[in-house]
């Protein structure tokens, strides 16, 4: 981790923050809408999943009426918000932990089922054949044993000292070396990431599309290798957010 880029992640999120206070009710309601129709573009992208800005709107439009081929692409966009609304009902939680049931939830989550469903987890039982990740992953034999250990690591005192941006690179560089589901191991373990960064009281790192490449050769190297490309990541997402605010905040003085 280097000191010179956490710093700047820090006074940038201060500056994010002020400009973001500067915002109404509604105005802020519609950036943050924003930002999270962003958060869903760019980390669908890294699944291999082409969204356009059509398809975002389209898919909460109750009114649109679209090719019926298009609805299953209009329900991963919807499944990835109740994630991301489930993922920000933890920020504040107490007593906060890395289990299965919170695992499980993401899994009903971005399968469609929904928080409140009982299904319970399903872990992979073998090699995907066909993924879009190219990294070496852990045999699928007593998988919940090899989840155990994982539980028992994330929530250890040693972790928890961690930097809240260390410590979700890390766990995500885990989990995805054991990539404990057949579909969705990627969505998931990017959304408990950015749990614990939100919880740190970051905002989420949006790995841009345009880094897919980038992400996928990182979770080949080393859990360093990722937390570089997440720190950068997180300063782009307050950096350009911030230019935004900045930008809207200047045009309506303008108009004033």
């Amino acid at each position: 981790m280097k000191a010179s880029v956490i710093s700047q992640i820090d006074e940038g999120l201060v500056l994010f923050n002020r400009a973001l206070r500067h915002l109404d009710a509604e105005q802020r309601r519609t950036f943050l809408w924003k930002m999270e129709m962003s958060w869903i573009f760019h980390d669908s992208a890294l699944d291999g999943i082409v969204l356009s800005s059509a398809d975002l709107g389209d898919a909460f439009n109750v009114q649109v009426v679209s090719d019926i081929s298009l609805q299953p692409l209009y329900s991963e966009v919807k499944n990835h918000k109740d994630a991301i609304e489930y993922a920000k009902s933890l920020v504040g939680k107490r007593n906060f932990l890395i289990n299965q049931e919170l695992l499980r939830k993401l899994q009903n989550l971005f399968s469609g089922d929904g928080v409140g469903s009982k299904k319970p987890i399903r872990y992979r039982k073998e090699i995907p054949i066909h993924r879009m990740y190219f990294h070496e992953i852990l045999s699928s034999r007593n998988m919940q044993h090899t989840m155990k250990g994982f539980f028992d690591w994330a929530n250890g005192n040693d972790t928890k000292k961690m930097h809240p941006i260390a410590r979700a690179a890390t766990i995500h560089y885990r989990f995805m070396r054991i990539f404990p589901f057949a579909t969705y191991s990627g969505k998931a373990g990017r959304m408990l990431m950015n749990v614990i960064l939100m919880r740190g009281g970051y905002i989420p790192a949006v790995v841009h599309s345009s880094d897919r490449q980038n992400y996928y050769e990182t979770l080949r190297e080393s859990a360093d290798a990722l937390q570089d490309l997440i720190e950068k990541s997180l300063l782009n997402t307050i950096r350009s957010n911030t230019r935004v605010l900045e930008d809207a905040a200047a045009g309506r003085r303008a108009k004033a």
